[in-house]
């Protein structure tokens, strides 16, 4: 019996050694207090839509008045996206100089992660998760500013282009559309419900007729503009020596903990592509029943639509086949540059290192070979693809995705 006895209490102390270390590895383990659920504290995780509320908010009550080059007058970003609605402008900047200026505390201390003593300012807790996950803040800016777009208020140049008329007949058969599902008794579904991670629709009630509602025209298609997001460099030029001392951070120094943020190095262009036409929104139409279709290409590689989708084609029992539309897709125009550190930067005894640059919109031809430039940029992988993929299993080459030039 005391044998006994000591094996089930030996059992029971590693089977609760066993469960502690399966936490202590597991990031999941916790996943309810880490959600909120199990804790009075709140949840962890970022709020995107009070997040998306405060980047309204920031574009339509930021003043020039509080800007840091000293201009008076009118409300800065409101008047930049008039112009976009005019025609006038293609980029929306917006400068992290402007965020941090609403703030009670000076740059360093705004932008100092592990200060506990800006946890109650807002607005730098604002500028610090910019900087550090740039790529959903510009969606997240670029939805805000579709909000609040106002009206045109002047004619614009010239007749109406294509795209024009193409949105045009787009609207026409999206309503269209809302009629016959209405006339036949189907259920509608929102453009944010029929929107998922991957491109799908979400099965339910209406999934029948979910492929009908994946021809609702996206976001990026609508969009005549580009965001871009400007570091915080006090009020000085970007390639400045003050500037390049506060802000810039040596090439051979961005490592993997810089992936996602928003960075900036200076270099010499050693070598620059040719501008070339890079797809992000592709447009197909089916030959049999004129379902039009679109693809979002987030990164380098995608693969081509074949089958029409729609829930007629489905009930014919013949899948009608796509024909891509190269006039009715949205192109952006790509560039790619070599960068290479300075000779200030390189040790004695080192070979200098280069840095991959995209290029995309308005950034293009602002470089040419040979020029010593400064880049703020999104620093993000790129996984390999096709047959380099299983040679190199996780290993990812990485880039650097320009917002400002100077």
């Amino acid at each position: 019996r005391q044998k006994r006895a000591a094996a089930v209490v030996t059992r029971r102390g590693t089977m609760a050694t066993g469960t502690r270390s399966a936490r202590a590895g597991n990031p999941f383990a916790n996943q309810q207090t880490m959600s909120g659920e199990g804790t009075a504290g709140g949840s962890e995780f970022a709020d995107y839509e009070a997040e998306k509320e405060l980047c309204k908010t920031f574009l339509s009550t930021f003043a020039r008045t509080g800007a840091l080059d000293g201009t008076l007058g009118g409300l800065k970003y409101m008047d930049q996206l008039q112009d976009v609605a005019n025609r006038a402008r293609q980029v929306l900047e917006i400068s992290l100089d402007d965020v941090l200026s609403l703030s009670s505390l000076d740059l360093e201390e705004a932008l100092e992660q592990d200060n506990l003593a800006v946890a109650g300012d807002e607005w730098s807790r604002f500028a610090r998760n910019v900087r550090d996950n740039t790529r959903r803040y510009l969606t997240l800016f670029a939805d805000a500013a579709d909000e609040l777009m106002p009206a045109p208020t002047s004619a614009f140049e010239g007749t109406e282009d294509v795209f024009d008329v193409l949105m045009r007949q787009r609207q026409y058969a999206e309503q269209d559309n809302a009629q016959q599902m209405a006339t036949y008794g189907l259920p509608t579904q929102t453009a944010e419900q029929n929107q998922t991670g991957d491109g799908s629709n979400p099965a339910g009630p209406g999934a029948a007729n979910a492929a009908d509602a994946a021809n609702r025209v996206p976001r990026d298609l609508l969009r005549r503009y580009e965001v871009k997001i400007r570091p915080a460099t006090g009020g000085v030029a970007l390639g400045s020596s003050k500037a390049r001392a506060s802000q810039a951070v040596p090439l051979r120094e961005v490592r993997a903990q810089s992936i996602g943020q928003l960075v900036t190095v200076r270099g010499i262009a050693t070598k620059v592509s040719e501008v070339k036409p890079m797809l992000q929104v592709g447009t197909y139409t089916c030959e049999s029943c004129g379902f039009e279709i679109y693809q979002e290409v987030t990164g380098n590689a995608y693969m081509p639509l074949c089958e029409c989708p729609s829930n007629r084609c489905k009930v014919n029992n013949s899948p009608g086949k796509l024909l891509f539309q190269t006039r009715g897709s949205k192109f952006v125009k790509y560039q790619e540059v070599k960068l290479q550190e300075p000779a200030d930067e390189v040790p004695v005894g080192n070979i200098p290192r280069t840095m991959t640059v995209q290029m995309k919109g308005e950034l293009c031809r602002q470089i040419r070979p040979g020029d010593a430039v400064a880049v703020a940029g999104v620093f993000l992988p790129v996984p390999y693809t096709g047959y380099r993929a299983m040679r190199a299993g996780l290993i990812a080459n990485t880039y650097l995705e320009a917002q400002c030039v100077e």
